[in-house]
């Protein structure tokens, strides 16, 4: 088990403004900063030692990390009906222990677009990632010598959806999403986790249902799912299907949520 101790957590806005917002004509733009200090008893998630030495740890470390997060939020409408949204974010996680190692910088972009009629409604959205997994030891549990440094990695996101109401109460839709994890590389070799875990994924699918109330709708659901993993030997590529059914929405006087339950399908690739 992995303890965190954490004593400083601030956040601040970067600019001091009504609700962290600031206003420049129809667009609100959000800058946030925060701060935080943060101790771990084992960074390297690895196992203690055992008295009868079932299990040799050897390689528990703790260290205090600094985190330093700023980001900012911009969301503009285009008339009625349209709006954008885009947001960046931009984390350094600083470590007392074998900082050469540790020490990472996470980012993260998003960008949206929504479209909302009277009748029909319509959602794009692009979220991409550029983050670094924790360094690991490749010695088994004993940290004894280098450590094998973060690996890099990003992921794409690109996601849309579109929605049309019939005669006030009736609603089917259609939805897909494409998304890409890619590692860079840098351990190389045939085993590294870059020909290992490099996935590409493809899901679509179709939504119909019916508004028992103005804010609340039950639905039924159907999806296919294609992943890839780019490393040709594994015999994780797989197909999938779902089948869903629920209702979301406003569920009580106070309460809005989603009750769903499903079937999935699974097929791999001979």
């Amino acid at each position: 088990m992995t303890k965190t101790l954490g004593v400083i957590a601030v956040l601040l806005a970067a600019v001091p403004s009504h609700a962290g917002n600031i206003k420049l004509g129809g667009v609100s733009l959000n800058p946030y900063y925060g701060v935080e200090a943060r101790y771990e008893d084992n960074i390297y998630r690895v196992p203690r030692d055992i008295n009868n030495h079932a299990v040799g740890g050897g390689g528990v470390r703790g260290s205090w990390i600094m985190s330093n997060n700023l980001g900012l939020k911009l969301e503009a409408p285009i008339g009625e009906m349209h709006k954008v949204k885009a947001m960046y974010d931009v984390t350094f996680e600083n470590y007392k222990v074998q900082p050469k190692a540790n020490n990472a910088i996470n980012q993260k972009a998003d960008l949206g677009y929504e479209f909302k009629g009277s009748k029909l409604s319509a959602k794009l959205s692009n979220k991409y990632v550029n983050t670094q997994d924790p360094a690991f030891n490749p010695n088994g549990t004993v940290v004894n010598g280098d450590l094998v440094r973060r690996e890099r990695r990003w992921q794409n996101t690109a996601a849309g959806e579109a929605e049309y109401t019939l005669a006030d109460k009736f609603f089917a839709g259609v939805d897909a999403q494409t998304d890409r994890k890619q590692y860079l590389n840098r351990s190389g070799g045939t085993a590294s986790l870059a020909n290992t875990l490099n996935t590409s994924e493809v899901t679509f699918g179709a939504k119909a249902g019916y508004k028992v109330a103005p804010k609340t709708k039950v639905f039924m659901a159907v999806h296919r799912t294609l992943l890839h993993y780019t490393e040709e030997t594994r015999q994780d590529n797989h197909r999938d299907w779902d089948f869903d059914f629920g209702v979301e929405g406003k569920l009580a006087p106070k309460l809005k949520g989603l009750v769903q339950a499903g079937f999935n399908y699974v097929q791999f690739d001979k």
